[in-house]
């Protein structure tokens, strides 16, 4: 009798035992299920997004209300950028996606940039070579990752004219500085040069017309009968680093650049760099 009566206790054990772990299992997978359904939300919309002709020119933003209207590039491929919130730091692997179409037609080019997680945050897509040509055209985005699609921006009309513009002016108001924190000094007295001991040089120029988003600087410096050093396009002015150029006498001059047309070069500017 009591083998008997043991024999069923044990049998009862296991069945609540089989029962308890039956019920530890359904813990554990449950919550996993009910995550794996549920929705996951789209990425933020990126920010309107703004044109550039190159890495050397301004950014020109997509309103119709700023200076020269919309966007002009002067290249067959301009550069399209936008910004990202930094609000969801957790996604990861989000791209800007970027349609360029004509005015009233279907996209004729897609492509995407992933964005930079620096900063903005910010994605930078340009457009390939033999893509567009001079006309008329319009840009959008949105971003995209893992988990869904953002809404498009609206889209952005922006011109591509690689032809014949007014010719930019000479460049005034030269002017020069010991590095970019210290006041700059006019140039304009050759016997009286701006002059510092200290061998950061910054250097900087006036460019019109203001309403050309796409001017640049190109700059020249020299020393006596020495083959003048050329430094790369800038929106308005260029940093030479210490140690680059020696003590002594020295002058620059500037002129403006739109990628196709270029200004006459503008007067020299005397500097010197003091022992």
């Amino acid at each position: 009798m009591n083998l008997t009566r043991a024999g069923s206790l044990a049998r009862r054990l296991r069945a609540v035992a089989a029962v308890a772990v039956t019920f530890a299992l359904s813990m554990i997978i449950v919550p996993a299920a009910s995550a794996a359904s549920a929705p996951s939300s789209p990425p933020p919309s990126p920010s309107q997004p703004h044109l550039s002709t190159s890495s050397l020119t301004g950014l020109q933003w997509c309103d119709a209300d700023t200076p020269g209207g919309r966007p002009l590039s002067r290249s067959h491929t301009p550069l399209v950028i936008a910004s990202k919130e930094l609000a969801d730091r957790d996604r990861t692997g989000m791209r800007m996606l970027v349609q360029v179409a004509p005015p009233d037609g279907r996209p004729l080019l897609t492509g995407e940039a992933p964005y930079l997680d620096t900063g903005e945050r910010r994605a930078t897509y340009q457009v390939p070579e033999g893509a567009l040509r001079d006309g008329e055209y319009r840009v959008r985005v949105r971003t995209v990752d893992a988990r869904g699609k953002s809404d498009w921006v609206p889209w952005c009309a922006f011109t591509v004219y690689t032809g014949e513009v007014e010719k930019p002016a000479v460049p005034g108001a030269l002017q020069v500085a010991s590095g970019p924190y210290s006041p700059f000094q006019r140039c304009g007295d050759p016997a009286n040069p701006p002059s510092f001991s200290v061998r950061q040089v910054g250097i900087l120029a006036s460019m019109s017309p203001r309403d050309n988003p796409n001017l640049v600087g190109r700059f020249e410096i020299g020393r006596g009968e020495e083959e003048p050093r050329v430094e790369p396009a800038s929106l308005i002015g260029a940093n030479i680093w210490p140690g680059t150029l020696p003590d002594g006498s020295y002058r620059f001059r500037v002129r403006a650049e739109d990628g196709i047309t270029v200004s006459d070069w503008s007067s020299w500017c005397d500097f010197v760099i003091l022992p």
